[in-house]
């Protein structure tokens, strides 16, 4: 029986939503008892019946103003009264996903919250790094990175509110005198910018945490962007901290008219980078939080 289950009208039928599953096991059940009363229609106008004709007439008539009482009433009250559970409240989607109608007050306030929180995506996101300098005696490049996401609530009814962290840590670079290894230059959120000045890192880095806030079925544009100096050979990463759908990336070479080699991991040769071209890395796609992407190492100009 598992070819019925592969049937392209068995893939149709587990298509459809829940509450067009049951409109169309109503419907062939309608059909169903028409067909069975248009054959018994059949079979007594093709056969004299002679006996007691007139209480099957009046039986079948009888059963036919039921049908048809069935057909427009019932049918219309079964569509009514269906109810889609995508349309119900968070609390009854919360007991109908673990298939109870009793779920403790504190376990349905943990998974209620855990569940909003990962109603919270990034469903783009795309990173932009300009090469603007290089110095030789320290061996690295200053860059200016701006990284932008797009982020979406999936829930319609429950406003997403949550902790969005972000931590860089820059590379270490000997220098004297001391030169600044990055600052971040901006924060903004659907365009407002919630720094009120620069803030210079460290060798220690610098983390900290925002405010990620997603009207219902809404979406928010978070866009950061910070310089640093990038040393060679020293290995550059990317660790999203929300799910991404679909992360892009780019690199350009602003200042050098000379290639500006640069190894990919997992590759041997190296990528040049032109004067005034940008390299556009592969786009990846279903990125989890902390997992590592876009991972490159800068050499010296050539």
């Amino acid at each position: 029986m598992n070819w019925l289950s592969e049937t392209s009208l068995a893939q149709w039928y587990r298509s459809r939503s829940w509450l067009g599953r049951r409109v169309i096991l109503v419907a062939l059940a309608l059909v169903v008892a028409w067909v069975i009363t248009l054959i018994a229609v059949a079979l007594l106008l093709k056969y004299e019946v002679t006996d007691h004709r007139e209480v099957m007439v009046g039986a079948l008539l009888a059963w036919i103003g039921e049908l048809l009482f069935f057909s427009i009433v019932g049918g219309i009250v079964s569509v009514v009264t269906l109810k889609d559970p995508a349309q119900a409240s968070f609390d009854e989607r919360v007991k109908i996903l673990f298939g109870t109608d009793r779920l403790p007050d504190p376990v349905m306030t943990y998974n209620k919250r855990e569940i909003s929180r990962l109603a919270g995506y990034a469903c783009r996101a795309e990173r932009e790094v300009q090469l603007e300098e290089y110095r030789d005696d320290i061996e690295a490049y200053r860059a200016k990175t701006t990284t932008t996401y797009y982020y979406r609530n999936l829930l319609p009814d429950v406003d997403y509110d949550e902790k969005l962290p972000w931590h860089y840590t820059p590379d270490k670079i000997e220098a004297q005198p001391p030169i600044m290894l990055a600052q971040l230059r901006s924060i903004c959120i659907d365009g407002d910018q919630i720094l009120d000045e620069p803030i210079t890192i460290n060798e220690s880095g610098f983390r900290t945490e925002l405010r990620l806030k997603i009207p219902r079925n809404g979406a928010t544009t978070v866009v950061f962007e910070y310089v640093c100096w990038m040393r060679v050979g020293e290995q550059q990463t990317l660790n999203p901290r929300r799910l991404v759908e679909q992360f892009t990336m780019s690199i350009e070479n602003r200042f050098q008219k000379k290639p500006i080699p640069m190894v990919l991991e997992g590759r041997r040769e190296s990528n040049l980078l032109l004067f005034n071209e940008k390299y556009r890395f592969e786009p990846v796609q279903s990125i989890a939080p902390g997992e590592k992407i876009f991972s490159y190492v800068l050499q010296p100009p050539q």
